[in-house]
């Protein structure tokens, strides 16, 4: 974890540097890592719910997605994502407390 976190610090100073390419590749690296719960399981979970959300198969995409977020609450990525599909479906009800739950572990993080 900690190697991961150094990544991300080096990744940040990357991303914050305007000159040429090198901020795109640092945003990539940095959504990289955030999509990585710690757990392949969780990780196939995401992946499942991005596809079916690309794929415009919303219900299956806020059901894997609603998985990922009951069995991994700590993991940020599944919220967002949740959140994203309930907005496509146009479920804005719903979405409000995937946001709020987002919201509150994200406060937890201290630099980014």
């Amino acid at each position: 974890m900690a190697a991961a976190g150094q990544g991300l610090d080096d990744a940040f100073a990357r991303l914050a540097q305007p000159d040429g390419e090198g901020w795109r590749i640092a945003e990539s690296d940095i959504l990289r890592e955030w999509s990585r719960s710690g757990s392949p399981a969780m990780d196939l979970l995401l992946q499942r719910g991005e596809a079916a959300l690309d794929m415009g198969d919303i219900p299956s995409a806020i059901g894997h997605l609603t998985a990922l977020t009951d069995h991994a609450p700590d993991f940020a990525a599944g919220f967002q994502t949740r959140s994203a599909a309930y907005a496509t479906a146009g479920q804005f009800g719903p979405r409000w407390p995937t946001c709020a739950a987002h919201l509150s572990w994200s406060r937890g993080i201290s630099r980014h």
